[in-house]
């Protein structure tokens, strides 16, 4: 079978920060935010109490709102990411993508597999990848820069007709 378009996709610090980074900034926002929140009411109370004249517990509660604060905010911009695999010499793993007319196979040293374009439930992209989201928390990262066929302009006009109305961002 042909298939349209493929890319290598190395599953590198810098890739796995972007993926990080648009998951929480996009799909997934509750968990910074809840941290944020959480966050500044510690250190809100903190200061309250220490301002009514108390002393140990506002420090432990404000040094607590801050690590939560600090949470929120690394999650937020990537710096939170999730540990980077390596093959056991030092090498991420590294993904290859092939987009055919029915499916997308990928492969790779972990898994190899396909989905039907109708499981693809959201599509993203920043200025170096896309994002295929085949469950709410699992998500395909096919890194741009290296398409070894076809453009990510081609791409991002074959995956809307492929996924739909409501899919792509």
């Amino acid at each position: 079978m042909e298939y349209y378009f493929e890319a290598i996709t190395t599953y590198d610090k810098e890739a796995v920060r972007h993926y990080t980074t648009y998951h929480y900034r996009h799909v997934d926002r509750r968990g910074p935010l809840a941290y944020l929140v959480l966050g500044g009411l510690f250190v809100c109370l903190a200061a309250w109490r220490f301002w009514m004249g108390e002393r140990p517990l506002p420090t432990v509660l404000g040094t607590f709102g801050l690590g939560l604060l600090l949470a929120g905010i690394r999650m937020l911009s990537g710096r939170a990411s999730i540990k980077v695999p390596d093959l056991g010499d030092g090498r991420p793993p590294v993904n290859r993508q092939r987009f055919f007319e029915d499916r997308l196979e990928h492969a790779g040293a972990q898994a190899q597999g396909y989905y039907e374009y109708r499981q693809i439930s959201r599509v993203g992209e920043d200025e170096g990848y896309f994002y295929l989201y085949i469950g709410k928390n699992q998500a395909l990262v096919v890194q741009k820069s290296g398409m070894t066929l076809g453009t990510p302009e081609q791409l991002r006009e074959f995956l809307r007709q492929k996924t739909g109305p409501g899919v792509m961002e």
